[in-house]
């Protein structure tokens, strides 16, 4: 006797019963051969005709039932396992080890996006106050310079309000670079912008504050260039596959057909979409595409290149074209 038979036959009870509960008109002479099988397997008296009957059947239900696999079912049926008698165990290990390969996949991909999402946001909002307070500050210096320029040529009864107006601008300008020392703390240390002001600093702790905000105000452009071109194009990318893995998983369990061999394929695509997010801050402009990518943002775009990895593709694709020769 085939030493895998017994576990075939168990395969082929378990399909049986997914083609049962679901509708799937089945042939009753494979119905009977099946459980014949099933049968006479647990009584010992399995013989080679009832096997040599046994795998056309099992053959033919296979076919029926496709998709769906028997890995397929395995994966979303949870296991029953020996209860654990410590509490820490029947906690942390009890319920966990019962669940179905279909049921982990969803909670790590869902924590994944969940992470993903927190920390895009994070980022997002980070990288917006930043970007607001240069806004305010270049803002800022082009009103205190058409405020100085107005002032020389100023008629005697208009120098009071625009010296009050400069007054005004300057604190702005404090509150702003104020803002902007706290905005740069999480990475100027290191990169302090003390060290490089050394040689322009001087005892006039005036000129040395100046000297300091240029600076820092310089280092924070650079920063806000990096999160806007690498990381969050990156971060969204990930966030894109992440939605499409657990889209693409919900409806393979829903068909049954997910197995944990498909695992491979999300990890693969996980690893595409979040390096084509990023990929696609380069290779894709909003100005010089064409069709409904014209109007959506780099951010917009990263996102659908980490969901759909094609789009990424199909534009490297266009690239080459155009730069190969006809043959």
């Amino acid at each position: 006797m085939n030493p895998r038979l017994p576990e075939s036959i168990e395969e082929a009870q378990l399909l049986l019963a997914y083609a049962s509960r679901n509708g799937i008109a089945l042939d009753p002479a494979t119905i009977n051969v099946v459980v014949a099988a099933g049968n006479k397997i647990t009584a010992g008296t399995m013989g080679e005709a009832d096997e040599a009957a046994f795998w056309p059947a099992f053959e033919t239900l296979a076919a029926k039932v496709s998709p769906v696999t028997v890995l397929s079912l395995r994966a979303i049926m949870d296991v029953r396992t020996t209860k654990h008698h410590s509490f820490p165990a029947r906690l942390f290990k009890s319920r966990f080890s019962e669940w179905s390969v279909a049921r982990r996949a969803v909670l790590w991909y869902t924590m994944l996006a969940v992470v993903s999402l927190a920390l895009l946001l994070v980022v997002q909002i980070y990288w917006l106050f930043g970007l607001s307070i240069q806004s305010d500050l270049q803002e800022d210096k082009a009103a205190y310079e058409k405020a100085t320029a107005a002032l020389v040529t100023a008629k005697p009864e208009e120098r009071n309000k625009l010296d009050d107006e400069r007054s005004t601008l300057e604190l702005e300008s404090r509150s702003d670079y104020k803002l902007l020392e706290r905005w740069s703390r999480p990475w100027e240390d290191k990169c302090d912008p003390s060290k490089t002001v050394c040689d322009c600093a001087s005892s006039d702790a005036g000129a040395y504050q100046a000297c300091l905000n240029i600076s820092r105000e310089s280092s924070a452009k650079v920063v806000l260039s990096i999160l806007q071109r690498y990381l969050l194009p990156l971060l969204y990318g990930l966030l894109g596959a992440s939605v499409y893995i657990l889209r693409t998983l919900s409806a393979q369990i829903r068909a049954r057909t997910y197995s944990e061999a498909a695992n491979i394929d999300f990890r693969i695509r996980l690893y595409l979409g979040t390096l084509g997010g990023m990929v696609s801050a380069w290779l894709i402009s909003p100005e010089v595409a064409g069709g409904l990518v014209k109007t959506l943002s780099p951010f917009a775009i990263a996102f659908l290149s980490g969901y759909s990895v094609e789009l990424l593709f199909a534009v490297m694709d266009r690239i080459i074209s155009a730069f190969s020769k006809p043959q």
